[in-house]
């Protein structure tokens, strides 16, 4: 008998391997050191972003317009200690 959520679990009816989406070529930055992505990406595909460079290179990346509205800056070192701060005083 097989249980009513599926052969294969809660997830669903489609074997393990194929309920993933598949992994792109720009994916292999998330399980690698930035070494290995250097190696890996060829440079004109790859782009070393941070928050703080803002919208600009994002889209130009992308091949994007950039929007008109700021880049949107969450959860800033200075938030961050606001925060750890207001936990020290409770």
């Amino acid at each position: 008998m097989v249980p009513e959520h599926g052969p294969y679990g809660a997830g669903g009816g489609a074997p393990p391997d194929e309920r993933r989406p598949r992994r792109r070529a720009g994916a292999v930055g998330r399980h690698c050191q930035p070494e290995q992505v250097r190696a890996t990406v060829p440079a004109h595909r790859l782009l070393e972003w941070q928050p703080a460079d803002g919208w600009e290179p994002l889209c130009a990346a992308l091949d994007l317009p950039v929007p008109d509205e700021p880049f949107p800056h969450e959860n800033t070192t200075a938030d961050m200690r606001a925060r750890i701060g207001d936990l020290d005083r409770r």
